[in-house]
């Protein structure tokens, strides 16, 4: 399984680490996975999708805009959270921004980073003016 969930339920967060080469299918089977979720979904502060240790992505854009059809549901469902892809690859950082692109547009809640450093900085900068979460961020 190229895909592992880790929910961090104390601090609400909720990261997807993807491996090796990932397909259509198994894309679609994780997506199935978190979305089924809604007691989680409704109320994490932040998701994390790091594709940084995938050696091929083998996902259809079909099955990427039907995420990200979810991903802007799970938005509308939980106001306060957010979203952020980590994709240094650039065939794959193109990809997660068509798919923030279809999630949210132009929101500040869906961002596309390169690397984890400049996204746990973003989600710093984002958490910092919310009183009581200092220390949230999941190294």
């Amino acid at each position: 399984m190229p895909y592992e969930i880790i929910y961090q339920n104390s601090k609400g967060v909720l990261i997807t680490n993807y491996s090796g080469v990932l397909t259509d299918e198994e894309f679609r089977e994780c997506a199935a996975k978190k979305f089924s979720q809604r007691e989680i979904t409704k109320s994490y502060l932040y998701s994390i999708s790091d594709l940084t240790a995938l050696t091929g992505f083998d996902v259809s854009t079909e099955a990427l805009k039907l995420n990200a059809f979810e991903s802007k549901k799970v938005l509308s469902e939980n106001v306060s959270g957010f979203m952020v892809v980590v994709a240094s690859d650039g065939f794959m950082f193109g990809m997660g921004r068509l798919w923030a692109a279809h999630a949210e547009g132009n929101s500040d809640r869906v961002h596309v980073f390169k690397t984890r450093k400049e996204a746990d900085a973003w989600i710093e900068q984002k958490l910092a003016g919310v009183a009581g979460l200092e220390g949230t961020l999941i190294p």
